[in-house]
Order: structure tokens, then sequence, then C-alpha cells
């Protein structure tokens, strides 16, 4: 009975021997629609890799591509921020941008047009001025409003000899075939209550501005003006617009005061003498800075302002800018339509005589002892006066 025992224990360990050590029948892999596979290796593609699982941006994915069986179904993948994706270069088409330099065209650039009121000094008399570099500040500008004009030394036949010169010598300056051309309007006489007079002028061109008429010297009945204001009208596309200008007596005299109130009866009197135009532009030297107390009774008009400050030196002295003396005056209600909100005051000096041992008294040597003041109108806007008959 043992040895029968010991025989069948035997039998069994050689069984459990034989199961472990002979091979056993592959078992074939689970199908997709089974069991979750393990995971590829980072960087090696899974055995079921399809087309649909790569990134769209290196292989677009053709609609009729599509794994033979179900796929398991994954959960949608949170939207991330789209992102610019690099593109190859033999593939992506390459878009031009504009050069850094020219900036993205305007499509509709308004028309303007710059207005300037500039001090001569004795232009006509024979003191030197260089002629040449007075042509091209003018040229900067579309309508200039001109004090101290003054009859030609020597030439009784024609006074304005040297305003004509300069006008032609701005003209060939901006001309381009012939045009534009320039012209003026000039007082018929010269003005002053001594041997010492100046005629008004104002200098235009006519591709941009067109005179209109009246003009005409303020008709100064009790004598308040040493040089009675000089007025005339112009019209720059739907901009019309009357230009007054005077050259106040000098500083520090004691009719000056009476004359900077009487503007206020010369602005009146100008806009009033038209049934139609209300847009009054008033330039000129006034020998008195804008925030003195002088200008109080012009200041009664309604929404009246200069638009140069009292900050901004508008006169050379010997070594630098002396006073505020230059400037212009419009009337909001009417003409601040039309301001571009651009003005300001030109030193020229720093453009033409930098390299001079000093720039202020070149200026005042062969130029002026001021400088130009100017400001921008628009003339595309519809007229806000209505058409004149």
């Amino acid at each position: 009975m043992r040895r029968l025992l010991l025989l069948l224990l035997f039998i069994v360990i050689i069984a459990a021997a034989l199961h472990y050590l002979l091979p056993r029948p592959v078992t074939p892999p689970q199908s997709v629609g089974g069991p979750a596979a393990e995971a590829p290796i980072r960087g090696t593609p899974s055995p079921s890799t399809t087309l649909a699982n790569k990134p769209p941006q290196e292989v677009p994915v053709p609609a009729a591509v599509a794994p033979s069986e179900p796929q398991p179904e994954q959960p949608a993948p949170e939207p991330q921020p789209e992102q610019p994706q690099p593109q190859p270069p033999e593939s992506a088409p390459s878009v031009p941008s504009p050069a850094p330099e020219e900036p993205a065209p305007i499509e509709t650039a308004p028309a303007t047009i710059t207005l300037a009121s500039f001090n001569l000094l004795h232009l006509g008399w024979n003191n030197g001025k260089n002629l040449d570099d007075l042509a091209a500040i003018l040229a900067r500008y579309d309508i200039i409003a001109l004090q101290e004009v003054m009859k030609k030394s020597g030439n009784d036949d024609d006074p304005l000899f040297d305003l004509k010169l300069v006008r032609d010598k701005v003209q060939a300056l901006t001309a381009s075939d012939g045009a534009p051309v320039w012209e003026f309007q000039v007082t018929s006489e010269s003005l002053g209550r001594s041997t010492y007079r100046e005629y008004y002028a104002i200098l235009y061109r006519t591709d941009r501005v067109q005179y209109v008429g009246g003009a005409s010297v303020f008709a100064d009945e009790h004598d308040v003006f040493i040089r009675e204001p000089f007025f005339a009208t112009f019209r720059a596309g739907n901009f019309d617009f009357t230009l007054i200008t005077m050259h106040a007596i000098g500083p520090g005299d004691p009719l000056l005061d009476a004359e900077i109130s009487g503007l206020k009866k010369v602005f009146l009197s100008v806009q009033d003498g038209s049934a139609c135009e209300n847009d009054v532009l008033l330039v000129g030297d006034f020998n008195k800075p804008a925030d003195k107390s002088a200008w109080a009774e012009l200041r009664t008009i309604p929404t009246i302002r200069n638009l140069i400050p009292s900050t901004t030196k508008t006169s050379i002295g010997k070594s630098g800018m002396a006073n505020a003396y230059d400037n212009i005056w419009i009337q909001d209600q009417h003409t601040d339509w039309e301001y571009s909100g651009n003005s300001g005051a030109y030193y020229y000096f720093n453009d033409l005589y930098a390299d001079a041992a000093n720039r202020y008294q070149r200026a005042r040597t062969v130029l002026s002892d001021h400088v130009p003041v100017w400001a921008e109108f628009r003339t595309d806007l519809e007229d806000d006066d209505g058409p004149c008959p």
C-alpha cells in the first residue's frame, strides 16, 4: 500500500513538471475592440496608429482614409488656444509685407492748406537780404500774409520790385511744367503817418488758393491805427475765408494798446461786411503777446482765440528768441470746423544757419528779426457758411 502511494505522488510531480516545462500554444492578440493594449513607448508609433492620430500641421488627413474596424472611443481633448504653427518653407505661400519705412497708405487723405504770417523786415531796402533763402521759406506755405513790404530803394518806377522778384523765386522752386502760379494782393499804396511807410501783401499759390475779392484797407475813421489793417477774401476747396493782416505800432508806444483794443471793431466790421462769410482770420505782427490785458476787448468776441501760445517766441534777438509778438486768431464757432489743430512757428535758422557762429544774428542780418507763424486748415469739408451769391 505504501509503495502505491509513493508511485502516485511521483506521477503527480512528473505531470506538474511537464506542465511548466513543455511550450504552450500562442494566444492570438486581442482585437482593437477588446481591452486597451499597452501604450507604446514614447516616440515609437503604436501598431494601431493611423493618419488621423498625427498632427494636422504635418500631414493633412484625406477624408477617405479610415480604419477598417471601429476604433475605441476616445475622450475629446480640451480646446486649446490657437497657436501660430510654423509652416514648411517649401510648401507655405509667401506673404510679402510692406517695407518698414513705408506706412500703410491712407485711403482718403484730408485736403488742407497751410496759412502763414511773416514780418519780412524791410523787404525792398538795400539791406543785404538773402532772397533765395526767403523764397525757400515762403514756398512751404500756400498763402502768406506779409508785413514790412517796403518801396524798392531807388526804384520809383517799380516800388514793389523785390516783392515781385521773391514771388518769381518761389514760383521757380515750386513750379512743375509751369504750375503753380503765385500771385499776390497788395495795398494800393504804402501806409504810415510819416516818411516811414509800409505795404501789406498777401502771397498765394493759385493752384490751391483762389482770390475771391474785396481786397481793402480798413476805413479807420478815428485814425486809431498807424497802418490800417488790410483784408481780402479767398477760397481753398470748400473753405472760404477773409484774411485780415496788420503790423501794429512799435512795442512800448503808448498808442499800442489802443490799436490792439481797436481790433475788435476791425474783426466784426469785416465779418459783418459779408452776408454769407463768417470765417475771419486775424494775423500779423501785433508787438504784444496774446496773454496781455490789452487783448481783453478782442476776447469779448465769443469763442475767439489765438493759435500761437505766448510761450512760443516769434521775434529774434541777437542771441536767442525774444518775444511772442506774431499770432493767428480764429473764432471757433465759425472756423474750428476747418482748423485741423496744427499750428506753430517755424525757426528757420535751425535749418538754414545751423553752422553759423550765431544763427540768430545771421537770421536778423540776411532775412528777418521774426519767424513765420502758421496754421493748417481743412478744405474738403462742407462749407459751414453756405455758398455766397
